[in-house]
């Protein structure tokens, strides 16, 4: 076997050895977004999620506007959906919920909300919801919400008195705050008052996409400072510009991937995929026509080798091929976040 073959096939199979090994979560799964609407059991999803390796995902609990009651519905609907699964999964409480997920082969499903709404304008139902098993929350959902502004608003306005006090509620239940989707003011604002690490569980550098659902890099390295995570989103039209129409590689999402690593380090990047599993036509159209603030429906939804998460393995291929140690490797498959859920949690 010549040589460079031979390199090839031990590179392949160290990649695959850590993959194997690694705790891989998903800082965001919205695969069952729209099931209050459709009802979609999608029974090959734990199939899709074992065949990646995929420890755990940070999944949406309801739909982006439901309130307090219509969430717990959904919530609901999801403890129903992860008994079914007879012991093969769980709802996440604690950090060691995963761990034991990964060595017990286990999915684990970290219940999350993409905007404010469930909490309603009372900052004391935070507190409901984390008993109720939310470990995950984002301040908004693009738009303007009672704590802050999404990334679409003409004018930012920052944190709001409302949105300081759900922030320092989140802080003392034991939820993270989640700042993707927000606008630029309203997280730092969240930032600077926030005692915990935050996150932006699936995003990517705006240096290298501009477009309002990217990140500056004083945001960047601003949640990095927190001790939070970024999320590397696989969303095509926020991986590259113009990919929405002529498609992203898992070499453009590994170019995101170097930026923000290469801006706040080893211990500050993760991967939130945001891609829907087995997303149908009439699911898309659903989804952009609900959330007009979404924009329209890309030709091309996700990073080509990351369509589905039986794929995962595409990515930790591509950081052994890009020369990411294998302590590197296993903190953005995962480590990196478990270690915010352990101090949060």
């Amino acid at each position: 076997m010549p040589a460079e073959q031979q390199q090839d096939v031990g590179t392949l199979e160290r990649a695959d050895r850590i993959h194997e090994e690694a705790i891989i979560i998903d800082g965001r799964d919205p695969t069952h977004l729209m099931y209050g609407f459709t009802m979609t059991a999608k029974s090959e999803y734990p199939d899709i999620l074992h065949a990646g390796g995929v420890t755990a995902v940070i999944a949406d609990a309801a739909w982006v506007d439901d309130n307090f009651g219509q969430a717990a519905r959904a919530v609901a609907a999801w403890h129903r959906r992860v008994s079914e699964m007879e012991g093969g999964a769980r709802i996440v409480y604690r950090a060691d919920d995963i761990r034991q997920a990964k060595q017990d082969g286990q999915l684990a499903f970290i219940l999350s909300f993409q905007g404010p709404a469930p909490v309603e304008d009372d900052a004391g139902l935070v507190y409901m919801w984390q008993k109720l098993g939310i470990r995950v929350m984002q301040l908004t959902y693009q738009t303007q919400t009672l704590l802050g502004s999404g990334c679409t608003e003409q004018n930012d306005g920052g944190l709001s008195r409302f949105g300081q006090a759900v922030v320092r509620q989140m802080n003392e239940s034991g939820i993270v705050v989640d700042l993707s989707h927000a606008g630029h003011r309203t997280s730092m604002d969240a930032v600077a008052i926030s005692n915990r690490p935050v996150i932006l569980s699936h995003t990517n550098a705006r240096a290298l996409c501009d477009t309002p659902r990217n990140a500056h890099d004083e945001l960047l390295q601003a949640v990095a400072e927190t001790g939070g995570v970024i999320g590397i989103s696989a969303y095509a039209p926020i991986v590259k510009k113009g990919a929405g129409q002529t498609g992203a590689s898992i070499e453009d999402y590994l170019d995101q991937l170097d930026y923000i690593f290469n801006l706040v380090g080893e211990d500050h990047v993760g991967v939130g995929f945001d891609a829907g599993e087995m997303r149908t036509p009439a699911e898309a159209t659903l989804l952009h026509a609900r959330l007009s603030s979404a924009g329209s429906s890309p030709k091309h939804r996700y990073v080509e080798e990351l369509k589905t998460r039986s794929q995962v393995r595409h990515l930790t291929r591509g950081l052994v091929r890009r020369g990411y140690s294998e302590a590197a490797i296993r903190k953005i498959l995962g480590e990196n976040f478990l270690r915010v859920f352990a101090e949060v949690w």
